[in-house]
């Protein structure tokens, strides 16, 4: 696609500007649309469903046959969160056949939900029955929002699988749900009767909606960094993915 290089130059061109002016080397939403839209992503690892459920054991959780056979429906509604071109949406029509209707949305494309995005907007309310994300949020700009639009839009009983959220900081206390730090932010963020929720260590997130009700987060959004600068502008010097070096921290201030 032709249209994407001119603004992924344009974004690299303002991110090294400011690096050689001293300033703060911080990511907007749309650089980062512009970074992930050109760099072609996949889940090249995930083969198979041993593997699938491999990556999952070492996030800390259970397998996704574990994770189907908890909701209790004879269809169940499921959203990818980073779909990227599609492949779990393959794997899960060749595992469960009918039992899963897959609707997958890339970080800048909504395949099924046009006109959207995780981040920006609210996704529909209650309309999910598992949504999860693989390889997508340690890449966000503002990761809890695209937490709370997740939530809302999970039906009640419905299940969100997030094997590797990412790096945050909150008043420059920066964490992540690897330490027990990030583990105690996250619950108390999450502290809502309504929910059931499950953070490991390993750093996976499972979130289960026990009851209808809307979620808010009382945190602002400050700004997004590169979690390792130098490799971050490496990799945008270069035009390539590295799923290390492109992680952002997404940083936040209580309201």
């Amino acid at each position: 696609m032709p249209s994407r290089k001119p603004r992924l130059s344009t974004t690299i061109r303002r991110i090294l500007k400011r690096k050689a002016e001293g300033k703060e080397i911080d990511v907007t939403h749309d650089d980062a649309l512009a970074i992930h839209t050109y760099f072609e992503r996949s889940y090249k690892d995930l083969k198979s469903s041993a593997e699938l459920d491999k990556f999952l054991r070492q996030s800390g959780l259970r397998g996704f046959d574990w994770i189907i056979s908890s909701i209790k429906k004879p269809i169940i509604d499921t959203l990818d969160v980073g779909a990227g071109q599609g492949e779990l949406g393959r794997y899960f029509q060749r595992k469960y056949g009918n039992r899963i209707r897959y609707f997958g949305i890339d970080v800048k494309k909504f395949r099924d939900i046009s006109e959207q995005n995780v981040v920006n907007d609210n996704l529909p309310e209650e309309s999910f029955d598992l949504v999860f994300s693989f390889f997508t949020f340690p890449y966000l700009t503002d990761k809890f929002k695209a937490l709370k639009n997740i939530i809302n839009a999970l039906t009640v009983g419905g299940v969100c699988v997030i094997p590797d959220f990412g790096h945050f900081d909150f008043n420059g206390n920066r964490t992540s749900n690897y330490s027990s730090l990030g583990r105690r932010i996250i619950q108390q963020l999450l502290s809502n009767p309504n929910l059931e929720v499950i953070v490991r260590p390993e750093g996976g997130i499972l979130i289960r909606k026990k009851a209808s009700f809307v979620f808010k987060l009382p945190i602002k959004f400050k700004k997004a960094l590169p979690l390792k600068t130098y490799a971050y502008l490496e990799s945008l010097e270069q035009q390539r993915v590295s799923f290390d070096a492109n992680r952002l921290v997404s940083c936040y201030e209580y309201k």
